[in-house]
């Protein structure tokens, strides 16, 4: 049976999957602790197949406003963001941005009115997903295993590597270390190879 998971990507590969560019990503297979010197138990990938379908969930303008919502131990006030039933989205490469009222501080949230947000790529509703990636192949690995190819499918530009021609895999470790921290890749850690087909869904604002 098919499932349906939410997964998080960064603004740069968002651009390289609908660039054609991006057919692969590789995400840990056990949680780490203590900054990457262990891991503990296996995390939600281990369970993809082939044919499950991954919703694309990325940092998006969302219409609607922020309400209060009581008060913290501290004394602060709490806000939540409340979507607008028109369910309206823009994306962050939307070339005409300019055109709408556009939110992004904590600072505005006392405004009055619905705009369009910036909300976190965490935040994301599955209705506002423009990507859906369908499973063609899942591979359980240690991370040194990617290949040239495999580091090209990610997405990853090709990099210099102190005296070594630039390669992609050299483009995909600095991106890991980026998004996992400095040490993330001398662990010896195993992670889900997904390879993908992106099927877009647009949405007009």
């Amino acid at each position: 049976m098919m499932a349906e998971t939410g997964i998080l990507f960064r603004e740069e590969m968002v651009s390289a999957i609908l660039a054609g560019r991006k057919t692969q990503t590789r995400r840990p297979a056990q949680r780490a602790v203590d900054g990457w010197r262990g891991f503990d138990g296996d995390t939600q990938w281990v369970t993809v197949k082939a044919g499950d379908r991954l919703w694309v969930r990325e940092s998006a303008y969302i219409f609607g406003r922020w309400r209060q919502n009581g008060y913290t131990a501290g004394g602060r006030m709490r806000w939540r963001f409340v979507e607008h039933p028109s369910k309206q989205v823009l994306y962050v490469d939307d070339p005409h941005l300019s055109r709408h009222k556009i939110r992004t501080g904590a600072h505005d949230r006392t405004m009055t009115g619905d705009a369009f947000w910036l909300r976190p790529s965490i935040f994301m509703p599955r209705w506002a997903s423009r990507l859906d990636l369908v499973v063609q192949r899942v591979r359980r690995q240690h991370l040194f295993e990617i290949t040239e190819a495999d580091a090209q499918a990610e997405g990853a530009p090709a990099e210099p590597s102190g005296d070594v021609p630039p390669s992609h895999i050299a483009g995909f470790m600095a991106l890991w270390r980026r998004i996992h921290g400095p040490d993330s890749w001398e662990r010896m850690m195993q992670v889900i190879a997904l390879d993908f087909t992106p099927q877009r869904k647009d949405r007009a604002a």
